[in-house]
Order: C-alpha cells, then sequence, then structure tokens
C-alpha cells in the first residue's frame, strides 16, 4: 500500500495533526448496521466529530441500518442510494460529493465506492480521496477489499489500514 505512515510516538502524533488541515469528510459506506468495522467507523466520526469536522455519510447498499441514529447524532447528512436502481446510483454520489464539497472522501467496505472511484475522482480532481481497510475476509475469493484497495491505488490519495499485517499485503 502506498503512502501509509506508522504513528509511534508522540512526536509522530504532533506532527501528523499539525499536518492535518482538513475539516469536512464524506464517507462511504455499504450500511450503518453493527459490526467490528461500523462500531470503528462511529468511534472514528466521534473523535471526528468533537474536533468540529463536518461529516457527511453516503451508504451503498439497501439496508436497515440499526446505527443510523448513532451516525446521524455526528453526521450533517446521511445519503441513502443502495435502494436506488443502479443507474442512478453514479449520479447521486455525484450529487452528494457536490452538495457536501468535502475535503475528502473516505471510502471503507464499499464495492460501489471502488468501482465508482475513477469517475468521482475523475469529477472532483481538488477532493482527497482515501480509503480505510478493517480485514481481509477470509471467505472472499478475490482477497475483500484490501486487494481491492491494491486495484485502486492509482486513485487514492492515501490507503489506511486497521493492522500491520494488512499492510504487507
Amino acid at each position: 500500500l502506498k503512502n501509509h505512515a506508522l504513528i509511534n510516538s508522540e512526536d509522530d502524533r504532533k506532527h501528523y495533526k499539525d499536518c492535518l488541515l482538513y475539516t469536512s469528510l464524506l464517507c462511504i459506506y455499504p450500511w450503518l448496521t453493527m459490526g467490528g468495522a461500523d462500531k470503528f467507523n462511529l468511534d472514528m466520526l466521534s473523535q471526528l466529530h468533537q474536533r468540529d469536522w463536518e461529516i457527511e455519510i453516503v451508504t451503498t447498499l439497501a439496508n436497515e441500518h440499526a446505527w443510523w441514529q448513532s451516525f446521524a447524532a455526528l453526521a450533517t447528512r446521511i445519503t441513502e442510494i443502495g435502494q436506488l436502481e443502479p443507474a442512478a446510483q453514479p449520479g447521486h454520489m455525484l450529487a452528494a460529493i457536490a452538495a457536501a464539497q468535502p475535503d475528502v472522501v473516505l471510502i471503507s467496505h464499499s464495492r460501489l465506492g471502488y468501482a465508482l472511484l475513477p469517475y468521482l475522482r475523475a469529477q472532483h480532481p481538488s477532493v482527497s480521496f482515501v480509503d480505510y481497510n478493517h480485514l481481509v475476509d477470509p471467505d472472499d475469493p478475490q482477497g475483500g477489499y484490501p486487494y481491492t484497495s491494491i486495484q485502486h491505488t492509482a486513485s487514492l490519495d492515501m490507503q489506511i489500514v486497521s493492522s500491520l499485517s494488512l499492510i504487507h499485503i
């Protein structure tokens, strides 16, 4: 993975904190349901919300979104596109990004987000596109999202992973 950083010391933390000039984030998630990755996403957004970040979320799969209210407490807007016809989804994703005008778009475990990434980047060249991968899915014959991320390295400004083992894929 490119552009990864290990933050091991207080000096590292201070350096990266000083470098953070962004204040708005649009997250592309498959859903807002109960699970370890979703709990991490919620905790991360809570930390950013406490630091006055503007947060918007786009969900890409039709779901009951059990944690909708928890995410809604942190986000300015949540846009669901998973229930739309597939042909309508790219336009709604573009509209969500245009409306939010985020500094950063974060993709995490969304196949649609990765599929649209080159198109989204072409339409929004000034936005930073990053992804966060939580795990390798041993049941996925294609290796899961970390491998999908590697296929999209050229379209991502940064790739973030949850563990050292994912860096060495």
